[in-house]
């Protein structure tokens, strides 16, 4: 965020009290500044009237007003003209040109500036150089504005104008930004904070920690970003939030996320900087916004409305006269347009000489990341479109990139590499440019520490990883294709999550939130209104989600790669199944201990459409499981479902009958309830985020259940009498009933068992993953609780709905409960994909516990299980056994 405080008075400058209190009080509280001023607008007096109308336009300009502050401070230089007094004058067009620029008007603001230059001298000069400085980054003329700043330097030095030295570093710093001078840019901010802090400047210091999350962002630093911008926040409420630093707070906060790959929130984010700005007609910062957003909009696949806003923000930088940032802007539009082109849209004529023109203009306004990444993509369009010497041309420059630069955009730079070595007929160079490329992201994600954050970094390594597996499958080489497979998807469980030290905030906000949940599900049941509590349940979980963001980060270190070898010693004559999609199509790698094979299943369309009947087929048997008459004829159809399935899936694999086996789903089928698929049902298998974890938690050998853990949550019949039943088979296990079964207790009945059982209801929330949960007592316990947990147990029994139902995401990344305890260290978890019939489930989890008692590994207990149960015939008993599975390594 700039700081864009215009000049004060100048020596000699006498002037009504109140006035001259009200403008040296309008940055730091412009609410006040704009309460004294407003009266003395009307004063008899013109030297009052005329700092008042100054005071007042600074203040309409700090909460986001643009047309009210232009209209004010163009009375305002009126009246300083009609005094006489230049000086005055000049100060207050210097305050004209930053709302102008803002404004759009950006051939009017350096007017402004031209015209006030000769009326000022000595400090006042240095400060309209300083405003100089900001209007020409604004424009994109970078370099022109580090010289303006450079002129500005000694006029405030001379002038022992601290306070305006201090403006002049955190302005300067944005034409080091702009131009990745990142260090130079650092300097400066820190700089500007000491100097702020030592003259009791709160805004101007919040200001520069919110540019040091600016800079941390570009560094591809996301958890530092948000840590300063989460204080840059804090601050400017308590210096009363003037509206249009929350805005720029807005857009630069949806841009960090973006490079953290939470797309869904800098959507969120950026559309409410683009309101707020619009609102106010700050039209640079609404332009920004709205280039932030359409970025968001084609992360999340959303080709029409990302063009849409990135062609309103062409408009509105043109009409600003601001070229680079329209070049910016060009090139995000194109990019729409080329998903639009992937998704059906026909790609207009001379759309490759479009491309590499736009990286050239980017270049020559000294946007050279943007640039770099502009080049990628001209050169990706140019080899479609069979230019091969273009490609050649812009893909070697892009190249360059690979050494410095955010995760994201080094990975672009090696995929660029990969593409280039390509086009050479450099297959095995490809490979290599493709394996550095992961390794980039894979670096980059060990660094961080929040769960979400490292399962959305896989996006930065989509490409990569897409483009390995088209070489591994077009050479028909299955060990390849795992291999590529597994360096891209799920490793963000592989390693758990950093457990940051004790943060009272979130502890607190989790514990209000279940309190809160509690009130709404009582009101609910009374016939009270729940309004204000959902409002005030959806700030705290705002409030979570930024506490956890700001979850430490790690020195990871490269995780050791599993080998075919110790894969195959791992299978001990169990086979591996891993499902891969790529390009539409669904293949599969059949691994065993001795031989490999790869097989083409089909289409993925397809498919989905039928886990879709299945899952609505068995959801239709459990809800009507006490009444078999009608559930009969129903669990026919889910037979029927299953079969289609079976034979789709699982028959061009050509299996054995028999024998266990280990399933790495791809994530459109990760919420596939495997256990109802004929071939699977009787036989034992586990299901693995991916080959590396299910290998992972196997070598950590078996473990003892010795001390067991029971708990039965509120408001599920039959919850109490299921838990009783299963304790009485453990010698000295401990159960949590009724007012007991709290979510602290819960707690630490995980960090003190080796097998945990929890009965109660759960919960999947698809917009909110980690705030997925399980209810305890006195409200739910979400996978931001789990999370905080320093031990768990081997293995976990959830006995409750949509457990192990998960947020499929970019590189098969998992998000929800089950994934979670899989990433916190738990070898194996029993947990269903679906809603459970209560009755049905209570018999089934007795069955599953009788084998595990006998000394079953977890799988074949469930196997066991299912056969018992299946014998019946009873609808409800069908439904539990389909639904349930065993997740990770089957064997604990």
């Amino acid at each position: 965020m700039p700081d864009t405080t215009p000049v004060p008075l100048g020596r000699g400058v006498e002037t009504n009290d109140h006035a001259e209190r009200a403008l040296a009080l309008v940055q730091d509280q412009p609410a006040l500044a704009a309460s004294l001023a407003a009266p003395l607008t009307t004063s008899r007096d013109p030297l009052t009237r005329t700092i008042a109308l100054w005071a007042l336009g600074r203040a309409s300009y700090e909460h986001g007003e643009m047309r009210e502050a232009r209209r004010l401070l163009g009375r305002a230089v009126r009246e300083a003209r009609s005094l006489g007094r230049t000086d005055l004058e000049g100060s207050i067009r210097s305050s004209l040109a930053i709302v102008l620029v803002e404004a759009g008007a950006t051939t009017a603001a350096l007017d402004e500036l031209d015209a006030a230059e000769p009326l000022l001298d000595g400090a006042a000069l240095g400060r309209l150089l300083n405003q100089r400085t900001l209007v020409l980054s604004h424009l994109g003329r970078h370099r022109d504005a580090l010289v303006a700043a450079e002129r500005a330097e000694p006029h405030l030095r001379a002038g022992g104008d601290d306070l305006g030295l201090a403006r002049l570093l955190i302005n300067r710093s944005l034409g080091h930004l702009a131009l990745g001078e990142l260090p130079a840019a650092e300097r400066d901010l820190m700089a500007c904070r000491v100097l702020a802090e030592a003259l009791g400047q709160h805004l101007i210091s919040a200001a520069a920690g919110h540019n040091l999350g600016v800079v941390s962002a570009r560094r591809g630093d996301v958890p530092g970003a948000l840590a300063w911008f989460d204080e840059a926040r804090r601050r400017y409420g308590e210096l009363g939030d003037p509206g249009r630093v929350s805005a720029v707070l807005d857009a630069d906060l949806a841009e960090a996320l973006l490079i953290g790959a939470l797309s869904n929130d800098a959507v969120l984010v950026s559309r409410r900087a683009v309101v707020a700005t619009s609102a106010g007609g700050n039209v640079v910062h609404e332009a920004e916004a709205r280039v932030v957003l359409a970025r968001a909009l084609l992360a999340r696949g959303e080709a029409g409305e990302a063009r849409r806003e990135a062609q309103q923000a062409v408009r509105l930088l043109k009409r600003s006269r601001r070229g680079p940032w329209a070049t910016w802007a060009g090139h995000v539009a194109m990019q729409a347009s080329a998903l639009a082109f992937d998704q059906g849209e026909s790609f207009p004529a001379g759309a490759v000489a479009r491309a590499v023109a736009l990286a050239d203009d980017l270049d020559a306004h000294h946007w050279r990341r943007e640039a770099l990444q502009a080049r990628t993509f001209a050169g990706r369009l140019a080899l479609e479109r069979g230019q091969v010497d273009v490609a050649r041309k812009q893909l070697a420059i892009a190249a360059t990139a690979r050494r410095n630069g955010p995760a994201s955009a080094r990975a672009g730079a090696w995929h660029a590499t990969a593409l280039l070595r390509l086009a050479d007929g450099d297959r095995r160079g490809a490979r290599r440019a493709i394996a550095a490329g992961l390794t980039v992201v894979e670096r980059h994600r060990a660094t961080l520490g929040a769960t979400e954050l490292r399962a959305r970094s896989a996006a930065h390594g989509s490409q990569l990883a897409r483009l390995g597996l088209r070489l591994a499958v077009d050479d028909g080489r299955p060990l390849a294709v795992l291999e590529w497979a597994d360096r891209w998807r799920a490793t963000s469980l592989g390693v758990p999550p950093v457990r940051p030290p004790e943060d009272p905030m979130l502890a607190a906000a989790l514990a209000e939130l279940r309190d809160l949940t509690s009130r709404r599900r009582r009101a609910l049941a009374g016939g009270q209104p729940v309004d204000e509590l959902d409002r005030a349940a959806a700030r705290l979980e705002r409030v979570v989600v930024a506490r956890h963001r700001l979850g430490g980060s790690r020195h990871g270190d490269d995780e050791r790669r599993l080998t075919s070898a110790e894969l195959r010693r791992h299978l001990d004559g169990a086979v591996l199944v891993s499902f891969v999609e790529l390009d539409g199509a669904l293949v599969a790698v059949t691994v065993t201990d001795r031989h490999a094979a790869l097989h083409s299943i089909g289409p993925i369309a397809g498919l989905v459409i039928e886990v879709r009947y299945l899952r609505a087929a068995i959801r239709r048997v459990a809800a009507r499981s006490t009444d078999p008459d009608r559930a009969s004829p129903l669990a026919a159809g889910l037979s029927a479902a299953a079969g289609r399935l079976d034979a789709l899936l699982m028959g061009p694999l050509g299996l054995a009958p028999e024998g266990p086996l280990v399933i790495v789903p791809s994530g459109s089928l990760s919420g596939l309830p495997w256990s109802a698929l004929p071939s699977l049902t009787l036989r034992p298998f586990s299901v693995a985020p991916s080959a590396a974890l299910w290998a992972q938690r196997v070598a950590a050998g078996p473990s003892t259940r010795g001390r067991v853990g029971l708990v039965a949550g509120p408001d599920l019949p039959g919850a109490q009498r299921e838990v009783m039943a299963i304790t009485r088979m453990y010698a000295g296990a401990t159960a949590l009933t009724g007012s007991s079964a709290t979510a602290a207790k819960t707690l630490a009945l995980f960090e003190s068992s080796d097998l945990v059982h929890v009965a109660a209801h759960g919960s999947f929330r698809a917009d909110s993953p980690l705030f997925s949960s399980l209810r305890a007592v006195d409200g739910p316990l979400t996978v931001y609780d789990l999370e905080q947990l320093r031990r768990v147990p081997a293995t976990v029994v959830l006995s409750a709905c949509d457990a192990a139902t998960a947020a499929a995401l970019a590189g098969d990344e998992l998000l929800g409960t089950s994934a979670a305890l899989l990433g916190l260290g738990v070898s194996s978890i029993v947990a269903s994909v679906g809603l459970v019939p209560d009755e049905a489930t209570a018999r089934f989890m007795v069955e599953l516990h009788g084998g595990l008692v006998a000394g079953l590994p977890v799988a074949e207990a469930l196997a066991a299980a299912r056969r018992r149960v299946l014998r019946s015939d009873d609808p409800g008993d069908c439904a539990a056994a389909a639904l349930f599975l065993c997740l990770g390594s089957g064997r604990s």
